[in-house]
């Protein structure tokens, strides 16, 4: 068995003519569907979601994301005001 995270929902119609829908989000599948051509081009790349993972953990440990910069107004190349906090 594999997981698979399906990015874009789809629905295979199998060889024996069965159908099998897959909505967004992680699904435990058989090696040989996971391998299938046509559910590779609905999912996340498994090697790059691990590396991406492993990436936001170790970089934001607690899951905290990171505190971002205020974006420029391309108008008139001023940061708005930052809230007090």
């Amino acid at each position: 068995m594999k997981t698979i995270n399906v990015i874009k929902a789809f629905t295979l119609t199998q060889a024996n003519g069965e159908k099998a829908a897959f909505e967004v989000g992680e699904h435990d599948v058989d090696d040989a569907l996971a391998e299938h051509w046509y559910v590779k081009a609905h999912i996340e790349d498994p090697a790059a979601a691990k590396a991406a993972r492993a990436s936001k953990k170790s970089q934001h440990p607690g899951g905290e994301a990171p505190p971002t910069e205020p974006k420029v107004d391309p108008a008139d190349g001023q940061k708005p005001p930052q809230p007090n906090s």
